[in-house]
């Protein structure tokens, strides 16, 4: 029993390290000022995940800018210290999909002891890059009908996307080649490409999608396009960029099922009988911090996140037609 504790701790290790690993979302950054304008360099700066507890340590330079590494999306509070001023903490802020939040931040004359507190979320203006891009974010992947529910047929909700598939592209019936058949941009459909949590999930021969990921998984996605960074190659078009969600330091999970069935319909009325249709949709979803009681306790420090779904389809199709009568066919 003891190994079997044993295997499943270096498991959930190694599986922290390579969610730790991944390409993060997006990038805080700023200066930092005093009260006359003048930059304030070697200030600490600690930019703290509200969710997570996870702390980034980082410095301002001697023109009093700082920049955080690749975080990934989330609620997020951004604190500097520097002797001679109060501290200031900045929280409130609501870090999207590769986004670039530029937060900067006035020290006042006083105390380290004594603190100035200032609540708001990220500027929404991209003034870093020259990229257009739209935000489709948990809400909405949430909340917003989907027949079908896949996420990805909410990125018709951009406005330089256009379906070529028409008022079937929900994901319902094809989650496939269906689903990724839009042009962004005025580009053709083969040149557009999908990264989740920075893997490339898009198969351009098709083309088709390599991640058919379920409403409970997705954090939020933005559909970019435009003069793009250069770390977005393999485009003409546009680029999906998507988070999965991720554990926190609190337990949540969903339990759910979604049916259609033909008893719930009425019949065609020029059909002689209600075809069987069914279709049903399940799964779970659960997330927060590891922890294997009297072994280890990953509150801080280790998280997990798991999505399974599955949906099981069954359809009958019918052709309603007519025949020439006897006088038509006199």
């Amino acid at each position: 029993m003891s190994k079997l504790i044993a295997g499943l701790f270096i498991v959930l290790v190694c599986c922290a390290f390579l969610v730790n690993a991944q390409q993060g979302r997006g990038t805080i950054l700023g200066a930092v000022t005093d009260s006359t304008g003048a930059a304030v360099a070697n200030a600490k700066v600690s930019i703290v995940n509200v969710d997570t507890n996870d702390t980034i340590n980082a410095e301002t330079n001697t023109d009093g800018f700082y920049t955080s590494p690749a975080l990934n999306v989330g609620n997020y509070q951004v604190s500097v210290e520097r002797s001679g001023f109060k501290k200031a903490v900045h929280s409130g802020i609501v870090l999207e999909v590769d986004q670039q939040a530029e937060i900067n931040i006035h020290l006042e004359i006083g105390a380290v002891t004594e603190s100035v507190q200032v609540t708001g979320e990220a500027p929404m203006v991209n003034t870093e890059n020259g990229s257009l891009g739209q935000v489709i974010a948990n809400r909405s992947v949430q909340e917003l009908p989907l027949n079908g529910r896949n996420a990805f047929a909410l990125i018709l909700l951009a406005p330089n996307v256009h379906s070529n598939a028409g008022p079937l592209q929900s994901g319902f019936a094809d989650r496939g080649t269906s689903l990724s058949d839009w042009s962004i941009n005025g580009g053709p459909n083969s040149v557009n490409n999908m990264l989740v949590d920075g893997m490339v999930a898009s198969n351009s021969y098709y083309p088709d999608l390599n991640a058919d990921l379920a409403v409970d998984a997705v954090q939020e996605f933005k559909v970019q396009s435009g003069t793009m960074s250069s770390e977005y190659g393999f485009t003409l078009g546009g680029v999906i960029n998507v988070a999965t969600k991720a554990g926190t330091n609190s337990y949540h999970g969903t339990l759910y099922e979604f049916v259609r069935n033909n008893i719930f319909d009425s019949r065609n009325a020029f059909a002689a009988a209600e075809l069987p249709f069914r279709y049903n949709q399940y799964g779970l979803a659960i997330g927060g911090p590891v922890k294997i009681p009297k072994v280890y306790d990953g509150k801080n420090k280790t998280f997990f996140f798991g999505n399974w779904e599955q949906y099981n389809y069954i359809n009958d199709s019918q052709s309603i037609t007519s025949v020439p009568i006897a006088a038509q066919r006199n």
